[in-house]
């Protein structure tokens, strides 16, 4: 039996949580080593049911990377030292500014991926923000796992698990809609690993079938949430320029209009938006509807332009006329609806 009561339920706690605010700095390093020591011994690799269960054993590791002190030695060590490109010619996807390839490690073999991030178009400190925020998400089992940090001259070199099934996007393109089960499966470990970052003060802000990787490439979908570029920190506190809820995003534009909600699209060009968790709910809703159905839910008109769906977003419904949506549960369509709520 399908669990969306259980999902609706989760997503809803997620919509309404306040993030905490973190005052005038990042998540620390010993903090993430207290959450670590306390959440190791229920860290587990299967997943227990109901999901909401799910937080409270998920466990944050420092993987491969230096502590704060302790970054400048990773200057030290050339990338092409340690792993080899092995398809410099050939991508194997692209983040928000950097192009990801794959590569090996020398000694093991092991197969990774790795962004490269060109140092003129993103500076060391955005950089260190995207690096920080992977580190706090560590190990978690639905999250890419940061693995390394390198730089040269040119480029920042971001090592991170491969993801050997590749993009979502891909699999719906390749292999066809998702069953409403495997849509369930997919929407689990999803909702588990925002709630997770919701819970560290961290919203992703770029939830789409692009940035969803599959772990194997199999008949089972085993999803990891990905590029981290455009997530950040919520650190405003109330009545100093943001809120417990959220923070004052600049350059909103970062974020994908398809899988924006109407609060950040409605701005009348202001790009000092207030983002908050909310916006995760959203994209994942808008990621639902289009798992099931194949289009976006605000897209009536497949030849509409990107300024059109962002009016359809401000102001429409999410349609359910398709016949299609005759087959699915009402239990989905209502979380679809929930997800979706303005």
């Amino acid at each position: 039996m399908l669990r969306w009561r259980s999902i609706v339920a989760a997503s809803r706690a997620i919509s309404r949580r306040r993030l905490r605010p973190l005052g005038a700095g990042c998540v620390t390093l010993q903090q993430v080593q207290n959450s670590r020591h306390h959440h190791q011994h229920r860290s587990s690799g299967a997943l227990p049911v109901p999901w909401l269960l799910l937080a409270g054993a998920a466990s944050v590791a420092v993987a491969g990377i230096h502590s704060e002190g302790d970054k400048s030695r990773c200057h030290y060590r050339r990338f092409d030292d340690f792993y080899k490109l092995l398809e410099k010619t050939s991508p194997i996807g692209m983040g928000a500014y950097g192009t990801v390839c794959a590569a090996a490690h020398r000694e093991t073999g092991e197969v990774v991926a790795v962004k490269q991030i060109p140092r003129s178009a993103v500076s060391a400190k955005e950089v260190m923000s995207e690096v920080e925020i992977l580190r706090v998400a560590g190990d978690h089992r639905h999250i890419v796992r940061l693995m390394d940090l390198f730089w040269d001259d040119d480029l920042w070199y971001v090592v991170m698990e491969m993801a050997h099934g590749g993009e979502l996007f891909d699999r719906i393109v390749n292999k066809g809609l998702l069953s409403e089960h495997d849509t369930c499966k997919v929407m689990q470990d999803l909702l588990h690993a925002i709630e997770f970052l919701h819970m560290h003060n961290i919203v992703h802000g770029d939830i789409k079938p692009e940035n969803i990787m599959i772990a194997e490439d199999s008949s089972t979908i085993d999803v990891r949430l990905g590029d981290f570029g455009t997530a950040f920190e919520v650190m405003g506190q109330k009545g100093r320029g943001g809120s417990a809820d959220g923070a004052k995003l600049s350059g909103s534009s970062r974020m994908t209009v398809a899988y924006s909600p109407p609060e950040v699209l409605d701005q009348d060009g202001d790009d000092d938006v207030e983002v908050g968790p909310k916006a995760d709910v959203w994209a994942l809703g808008v990621l639902m509807y289009i798992l099931i159905a194949g289009r976006h839910p605000f897209d009536m008109d497949p030849g509409a332009d990107e300024d059109e769906l962002q009016r359809h977003i401000c102001r429409g419904e999410p349609d359910f006329s398709d016949p299609l949506w005759s087959d699915v549960s009402p239990a989905a369509i209502d979380l679809i609806k929930r997800m979706l709520s303005k």
